[in-house]
């Protein structure tokens, strides 16, 4: 890899930087830091955010992404390649719960793990000398009402995430304008930033970590509808540019716990939930890839059922299985002693020739419990 004096532009030598190099990433050198990746052209070229800070011949590189936790919007996974947070996350089993504390409003809470994923990352740091990544799917996807990744530094305690409307400063003037509404999306406190392509930013190392610092427009003091006033002028003039919203978060508060105890309705074994009926294993002779599903259940106030199965195949090991939800939700309530059939189609399952189910029986009163009789089940293609 080669750079030349007052350019941003890197140009390989049998590289392959399209799959190597993300944006955002940071190259680095024996000599040192060599910049901020702005955009990946091709295999054997790369553009800075701003001109190389070493001048190199066909010298090797590493590739460093930051140290961040993700939170993918519209997927279920948490992904992190943060040793001491991935070596707590890849201990998390299917049917555990994670709580996260004061890290950002629309993630704190329990998330409901169902599978955990560690594999290898080329993308290493200082904070990732296993040089691995640990995901964590949640039974759910996560949905953030700016629609894009929520970003965790952890080396310099924030929250970043890509926002959904453009923005147009001056930097003579406090006021700013967005594309769209900002009610609701932005407080104040929050920091505008500049989004890579845009900000030249600046290197630096945090407790050991070499971090990129981005460059900040200005932190916000009020909003109304477009209107952004800031709490001093606006570091640089935009027109319709992409920002990211950072919230800064106490290093000495912010957490990740797992549940230990709690045990979610869909984990392969156990159960935090008392009641449960569990089905013997149905064989069959031929495939089959759909459900019904049919009960007499006296389902009082203050009492609920889930319906859960597990299809699969062959020597498949249904205890390594996690539950899956049928859908059925109760949808009207019964006297005492009264039954009330109900019935369950699920379709277009993967084929099966095995399959077992888990009725979960819930009440929020210790007088009123549901109660099941007459089981039936059908599998059919």
């Amino acid at each position: 890899m080669s750079t030349t004096s007052a350019s941003p532009t890197v140009t390989g030598s049998g590289t392959a930087f399209t799959t190597q190099v993300s944006v955002g990433d940071t190259l680095t050198t024996s000599a040192g830091a060599l910049g901020r990746v702005r955009t990946v052209g091709s295999d054997t070229s790369i553009t800075l955010c701003d001109n190389t800070a070493q001048v190199s011949t066909g010298a090797t590189f590493q590739i460093t992404s930051d140290p961040v936790i993700t939170f993918k919007h519209g997927a279920k996974a948490v992904e992190s390649n943060v040793d001491a947070i991935d070596n707590l996350l890849d201990n998390v089993t299917a049917g555990s719960q994670l709580y996260l504390t004061n890290i950002h409003p629309e993630l704190n809470g329990a998330i409901d793990v169902e599978s955990v994923i560690v594999s290898s990352s080329t993308l290493p740091f200082g904070g990732n000398q296993e040089l691995d990544k640990t995901t964590i799917n949640k039974t759910a996807n996560f949905s953030f009402n700016e629609t894009n990744d929520i970003k965790l530094d952890v080396a310099q305690n924030f929250t970043e995430q890509k926002a959904g409307f453009t923005i147009t400063s001056q930097t003579s003037s406090i006021n700013v304008t967005a594309s769209g509404a900002v009610d609701g999306k932005l407080i104040a406190g929050d920091i505008l930033v500049i989004e890579d392509a845009d900000g030249v930013g600046s290197l630096s190392t945090v407790g050991g970590v070499q971090v990129f610092n981005k460059t900040i427009l200005g932190t916000v003091a009020s909003v109304n509808g477009t209107n952004i006033a800031l709490a001093a002028n606006a570091t640089a003039a935009l027109t319709a540019k992409n920002v990211v919203i950072r919230k800064d978060i106490s290093a000495s508060t912010w957490n990740f716990s797992a549940m230990e105890e709690f045990v979610a309705d869909t984990a392969p074994v156990g159960a935090t939930n008392l009641a449960n009926y569990i089905t013997r294993t149905l064989e069959l002779t031929n495939p089959a890839d759909a459900l019904n599903i049919t009960f007499d259940a006296n389902v009082p106030k203050s009492t609920n059922l889930q319906v859960f199965y597990k299809a699969f195949s062959g020597d498949t090991n249904p205890d390594t299985l996690n539950w899956i939800d049928s859908g059925f939700t109760v949808s009207s309530k019964d006297a005492v002693d009264v039954f009330t059939e109900r019935n369950i189609t699920v379709s277009d399952i993967p084929e099966f020739t095995k399959v077992v189910v888990k009725i979960v029986m819930k009440s929020t009163d210790t007088i009123s419990v549901p109660k099941v009789q007459a089981f039936r089940l059908i599998c059919h293609s």
